[in-house]
């Protein structure tokens, strides 16, 4: 037992370790493809007109204040009036639903005076909705998304159910998402896990390069695991070096790296796992270069 506890610890000690994981900002490509478009409007919202207009005015203003968060963050597209944009968003309420059930129960006491001894109330909101992408110029529909609310309120005294677009609200953050990144290149930080060297004379120095990553200077940061890695031939030197190209968007040369580290220690997962996020970052970049450049 105290042999294998041994080698146990001899393996830990030899593989190496995530030293830090940085984030670097990226774009995750729309579904759509609008190119060559870039300016965008958001229409006036359709209205079910027979009742609860307030209650869907509210709702269709909270989920374009929220649209606007996507469109702000999107490099590629900017906000104009109707009369201007290439592409109009509309949401339109095809019909808007609100029912209270419960009970109250009331007797009066003694005094005269009425006693609540239950009151329980619940409050269902449903509505069918749908969002579109339209060609601004002549209205014709890109695009078509459907959303159905319904949803019911926690139980509550009558006098205090939520108000309608209160109700509405958690599906509706599911949905703001689904319809910006369905329209929008949507933010995002990819992680990068950096490796911690087993090599003690290039500790300090991997130390300073993790440093330059984390303040966003990955070329100086590059140079040094570079030039580690080219003098030592350290393993995590060499990862951390490939990272960086790929950080840099230098895809080819970091997948030649990362593929000749895996020939020398094929069964390192981390390796595999730094490939997997070098072509899905690979492919994203080159998604957008294609559609706006």
């Amino acid at each position: 037992m105290k042999k294998l506890f041994y080698v146990l610890i001899i393996l830990f000690l030899a593989m190496p370790l995530f030293s830090a994981t940085i984030s670097v900002k990226r774009y995750k490509p729309a579904e759509l493809n609008l190119s060559p478009a870039r300016t965008v409007a958001i229409l006036p919202v359709e209205l079910y007109p027979r009742k609860y207009t307030a209650e869907q005015e509210a709702i269709g203003k909270t989920f374009f204040s929220e649209i606007g968060r996507y469109i702000q963050d999107d490099d590629y597209f900017t906000l104009v009036d109707s009369e201007s944009a290439e592409i109009g968003l509309r949401l339109v309420f095809e019909d808007f639903n609100v029912s209270d059930n419960g009970i109250t129960i009331s007797s009066k006491g003694d005094d005269g005076k009425e006693i609540v001894t239950k009151d329980e109330w619940e409050r269902t909101v449903s509505s069918n909705m749908k969002f579109y992408v339209l060609n601004n110029k002549d209205k014709t529909v890109i695009s078509q998304k459907d959303y159905k609310i319904f949803d019911l309120s926690s139980k509550t005294k009558k006098a205090l159910l939520p108000k309608p677009e209160a109700v509405a609200f958690h599906q509706l953050k599911g949905f703001i998402v689904n319809a910006g990144m369905h329209v929008f290149n949507c933010v995002y930080y990819l992680p990068v896990a950096l490796l911690d060297s087993k090599i003690k004379e290039n500790k300090n120095s991997m130390k300073e390069a993790q440093k330059l990553a984390k303040k966003e200077n990955y070329s100086d940061a590059l140079n040094i695991y570079k030039d580690l890695y080219e003098k030592t031939s350290d393993f995590a030197a060499g990862f951390n070096y490939a990272r960086m190209m790929q950080v840099l968007k230098d895809f080819d040369e970091s997948e030649k790296l990362l593929l000749n580290l895996m020939s020398v220690n094929p069964k390192e997962k981390k390796v595999k796992q730094a490939l997997d996020s070098l072509e899905k970052d690979k492919s994203e970049i080159e998604t957008l270069k294609n559609r706006y450049n």
